[in-house]
């Protein structure tokens, strides 16, 4: 096809041109024939064109649909299996809560039972979640997600240390705590959960690894979860709680994890930077949650100043 016009001639091969430039061009064509009068005797071919065009793009448009499906339905089945994990992380929470020899009966923590944690993650993993773990995946075929099932109880600090002593007993060395720090939190403050939505236990996904764009100042990650939250509502990113932080241990340990050998600190640490600073000495801190390389469990501090990574899980 031979185009000309303000003296220059240009050639153009249709065959080399795509789908969509032939449909315009020999709409443009068309066009301008029945302006003049003229019926060309491939006007007919256009609208088959169109016609082509579209339903391939239906087609796709089902296949990734159907890709769409298939993989939130892998997602969700990859966390779904972690059921059992999460139960059993659960009840080691309310077994170390209820070992208080002055508590009475009717003081007990229920437990929740295996019934209810599958009811109640039903109604939690929205597609929304499903997508965005498996396209973190994807993006990071290293990066896993711990399906958490942490008690929806308010506990006050003494019960935190309890659990968290709990824990260590099973570790090579006793839980360490920084009662100073921890003493200046509420109990609510160190739960984060909400016992008056009538759930069993709070659900969150906690990442194997830290979110690089969160790692600095409290200041700054604090910044950047508020702009995670804004943009992504659906997915209701957090910071865990210390309780959350308690159970996690114990579900990462019911997965067969030691906890004493290799990453363990990058594994588990948790910088709690939504809590209110406090002063502690000559330092601003806010607490962190970790187990060190060495296996030794941490209610510890971070110094807001510090440049550090974040762990931010969808709640």
């Amino acid at each position: 096809m031979d185009i000309k016009g303000e003296g220059v001639e240009v050639s153009v091969d249709p065959a080399e041109q795509s789908d969509e430039w032939l449909v315009n061009a020999a709409q443009e064509i068309a066009d301008v024939a029945e302006q003049r009068g003229l019926e060309l005797p491939f006007a007919t071919g256009v609208a088959a064109v169109e016609g082509a065009m579209q339903s391939q793009s239906a087609e796709d448009a089902e296949v990734n649909v159907e890709a769409t499906a298939e993989t939130l339905a892998a997602a969700k089945e990859s966390i779904i299996k972690q059921l059992p994990f999460a139960y059993q992380g659960n009840q080691a929470i309310i077994s170390s809560l209820n070992q208080d020899q002055g508590r009475k009966n009717k003081d007990q923590y229920s437990a929740a039972t295996e019934e209810a944690l599958a009811n109640e993650v039903e109604a939690w993993l929205t597609d929304e979640k499903l997508a965005y773990v498996a396209n973190a995946m994807e993006v990071d075929p290293e990066l896993s997600f711990t399906l958490v099932a942490t008690p929806n109880v308010v506990v006050p600090k003494k019960d935190i240390v309890k659990v968290a002593k709990a824990f260590g007993q099973g570790q090579p060395y006793e839980t360490d705590v920084y009662d100073s720090l921890y003493d200046k939190y509420t109990a609510q403050q160190l739960s984060g959960t909400d016992p008056n939505n009538g759930n069993s236990v709070q659900f969150s996904l906690i990442p194997s690894k830290f979110i690089d764009s969160m790692e600095g100042t409290v200041t700054k990650q604090r910044s950047e979860l508020t702009n995670l939250q804004a943009n992504s509502p659906e997915l209701n990113f957090k910071v865990p709680s210390p309780l959350e932080a308690e159970t996690f241990k114990q579900t990462l340990r019911a997965q067969g994890d030691d906890l004493a050998t290799g990453d363990v600190f990058n594994r588990t640490y948790i910088r709690h930077f939504d809590l209110p600073e406090q002063r502690i000495d000559d330092w601003r801190c806010v607490p962190g949650s970790f187990v060190s390389d060495r296996g030794q469990s941490d209610l510890n501090n971070s110094n807001v100043r510090n440049d550090i990574p974040a762990r931010v899980a969808v709640g």
